[in-house]
C-alpha cells in the first residue's frame, strides 16, 4: 500500500526533528551564521514541527469539509514557515554536510531498531513544493554525465546551470536530494511524465531497497526526435513509498551513501551511441563523399577521352 502525502509528511517530520536535535548537539554548528539566525526566531523548528504533526494527525481525523479547509490552510502556513528554515540552512554547506552525517548515522542506527514505532523517511534538501498526492518530485542535482563528454558536468552557482541530450544519446542524473529510505519502505522511482513524452527513458532500476541512503543515480536514454534540455534543480523524478508488513534486512549493497558518480559508471557508458539519428548523419556523409569521388572520377575520364580524341 503506497503512503498518501499526509503519511510520507509525517513520516518525514519524524526525521526532521531527528536531524535538528543532532545539529542541536553539534558544537560546530552553534558557531554558523545561519544556525544563530534559526535560534532568535519567535518559534522555534521543533515547535513547529510539533505543530505540523499535530495538525497532520487532525486532518486525517477531520471529516467536516469546513474544519477540513481550515485545518489545510493552517497546515499550509506552517509548511512555508517550516520551508524558510530548510532555505536558510541550505545556503550553508556546512549544515548541510552535517544533516548528511546525521542520515548516515541514523540509517546505521535503523538496523537494529526491534521498536513498532514507524521509521521517519529523511530527505535532505526537502521541499514542500515537490509533495504530490502519493509521491514526491524529486529535482536534478549538481553533477550529470552525458555519454559523449569526457567528463560529468558539475553545475555551480552563476555557471552552466543545463545540460542537452540529444536524440539517441545516454545520460547519467543524480538527484539533488540525499534520501534514508525506512526498513519498513519499499521506494519506487521514475521519470516525470513530461519528461517521458518527449522521449526521456529511464533505463536503469524502478525501485530502491529498505535501507537505503545516499542520492539516486538514473541512467537515462532520449528515444526521441528532438534534443532534450535538463535543468539543475528541475523536477524531473519522482519516488513512491510503499510500505512492508514489517521491518526487513536494511541495504547493504555498493550504492550506499553515493553522493559522487564513480569512474566506473562514466568509462563504461563513454562514446557515442547507435542510434537512428547517428546512422542517419553517417550515411548523409557517407554520401557527401561518394559524390564528391564520383564527381572527380566522373571529370577524370572525360578529361581522358578528349586527350584521346582530340590527339
Amino acid at each position: 500500500m503506497f503512503l498518501t502525502k499526509l503519511e510520507i509528511m509525517k513520516r518525514i517530520f519524524v526525521g526532521e526533528k531527528y536531524l535538528l536535535q543532532a545539529l542541536q548537539k553539534d558544537p560546530e554548528v552553534k558557531n554558523r551564521d545561519a544556525w544563530k539566525i534559526i535560534e532568535q526566531l519567535e518559534r522555534k523548528p521543533v515547535d513547529i514541527i510539533e505543530k505540523l504533526n499535530n495538525l497532520i494527525d487532525k486532518l486525517v481525523q477531520q471529516m467536516d469539509q469546513d474544519g477540513l479547509e481550515k485545518l489545510k490552510k493552517e497546515l499550509d502556513k506552517n509548511l512555508k514557515e517550516y520551508q524558510s528554515i530548510i532555505d536558510l540552512l541550505e545556503q550553508d554547506g556546512v549544515i548541510m554536510e552535517k544533516r548528511r552525517k546525521a542520515i548516515r548515522e541514523f540509517a546505521e542506527k535503523a538496523k537494529n531498531l526491534r521498536n513498532e514505532q514507524d521509521e521517519p523517511i529523511m530527505i535532505d534538501r526537502f521541499h514542500i513544493d515537490c509533495l504530490r498526492p502519493i509521491a514526491y518530485e524529486m529535482r536534478l542535482g549538481e553533477e550529470v554525465y552525458v555519454t559523449t563528454e569526457e567528463l560529468p558536468t558539475l553545475f555551480k552557482r552563476g555557471e552552466k546551470d543545463a545540460i542537452r541530450i540529444e536524440p539517441g544519446e545516454f545520460a547519467v542524473l543524480t538527484t539533488l536530494e540525499y534520501l534514508y529510505i525506512p526498513t519498513d519502505i519499499v521506494a519506487f522511482i521514475s521519470i516525470r511524465y513530461g519528461y517521458k513524452e518527449r522521449g526521456l527513458v529511464n533505463v536503469s532500476g524502478f525501485h530502491v531497497d529498505p535501507g537505503f541512503y545516499g542520492k539516486l543515480f538514473f541512467t537515462v536514454y532520449n528515444a526521441g526526435p528532438s534534443d532534450i534540455v535538463l535543468k539543475y534543480r528541475d523536477r524531473i523524478f519522482m519516488i513512491m513509498f510503499a510500505k512492508l508488513g514489517r521491518r526487513t534486512e536494511a541495504y547493504e549493497g555498493k550504492h550506499k551513501g553515493q553522493i559522487r558518480l564513480q569512474p566506473e559508471v562514466i568509462s563504461a557508458l563513454r562514446g557515442t551511441s547507435v542510434s537512428v539519428r547517428n546512422l542517419d548523419e553517417r550515411l548523409k556523409r557517407l554520401e557527401t563523399i561518394v559524390y564528391v569521388l564520383g564527381a572527380a572520377i566522373l571529370t577524370a575520364v572525360i578529361a581522358i577521352i578528349l586527350k584521346i580524341f582530340l590527339g
